[in-house]
């Protein structure tokens, strides 16, 4: 909880101010605008512990994420090796 820390900067798209949130053990980075601008970054979870800060394109370049042959949603590199399948199909063919 302690890790939380928002703050406020200039959207680089429209120039209003916008909040950025970071809450890296909860996995969750928010830095977007009311006009549509986003840079796309979020938390993935890669080998060793560790947790990057990526787009999602990076994520998938690096094989952190991957689309799930049942359902196409994201899954994460563990969820492939472990189950072959996301948590979400996992849960539902139980």
């Amino acid at each position: 909880m302690g890790d939380r820390t928002w703050w406020y900067e200039k959207c680089p798209k429209c120039g209003e101010e916008i909040e950025v949130y970071d809450a890296p053990s909860c996995l969750q980075f928010s830095r977007e605008c009311q006009c549509g601008w986003t840079d796309g970054l979020d938390y993935y979870e890669a080998r060793d512990n560790v947790i990057e800060l990526l787009t999602e394109k990076k994520a998938r370049k690096k094989k952190l994420i991957f689309d799930c042959p049942k359902c196409k949603q994201k899954m994460t590199w563990w969820e492939k090796e472990k189950y072959k399948m996301c948590i979400v199909c996992s849960q539902n063919n139980s």
